[in-house]
């Protein structure tokens, strides 16, 4: 199978795809989605008051938020994502974050919770993506910042879950990637869960 080297290309795709969905089955699907994203976690996570991280959606991503509101019912720490500088580059890290407290636009669109306490290094990451292949490869906006991110947690916190969140449309044959490109370890659809091996 010949790879696609385009990832600008697949980006444009899944992104126009993805805004133009249908808002019905945006909210289904994202339902669905969240419904099995809990059950996962539970399944995995080795206590009851994990950290885990997740994302405010930007650009039609799929909303996660229902999900982040019942995981932190069951006292686990949710955690979203901040664009920090550090040596002049820009870094994604996770501050605390609990249901009511605001959410304000900041680096590239991201919702940010206020900084109101330390980062937090979590042992679940929910993950946002534009495209996803069988093998756990993403593709994002193209900043890397999740790579960056993913790697330096698994150094802290190797047996850290990465989920991607994807709708089954965003699904490609095969993506390119290259030694930087970090793989998740399981996606959920409103279709299945991807167990990746």
């Amino acid at each position: 199978m010949t790879v696609p080297s385009d990832k600008s290309a697949i980006r444009e795709k899944n992104l126009a795809q993805r805004m133009h969905l249908a808002p019905a089955s945006h909210a289904a699907w994202s339902r669905t989605c969240c419904e099995q994203i809990y059950d996962l976690i539970c399944a995995l996570a080795a206590s009851n008051n994990a950290i885990i991280g997740g994302y405010a959606p930007i650009k039609a991503e799929l909303d996660v938020m229902p999900v982040l509101r019942k995981l932190a019912k069951d006292s686990h720490i949710i955690a979203l994502p901040v664009m920090e500088k550090e040596a002049g580059k820009r870094q994604l890290i996770f501050h605390p974050w609990k249901p009511g407290e605001k959410l304000t636009p900041k680096t590239y669109g991201i919702h940010e919770p206020d900084r109101h306490s330390a980062p937090v290094i979590p042992d679940i990451v929910i993950v946002p993506l534009l495209a996803f292949d069988r093998r756990g490869h993403r593709v994002g906006y193209g900043g890397g910042h999740y790579d960056v991110m993913l790697r330096k947690l698994r150094v802290v916190k190797p047996d850290a879950l990465t989920i991607g969140a994807a709708f089954s449309q965003q699904e490609e044959a095969l993506l390119p990637d290259n030694a930087y490109d970090e793989r998740l370890s399981r996606i959920v659809t409103e279709k299945e869960v991807i167990v990746i091996r």
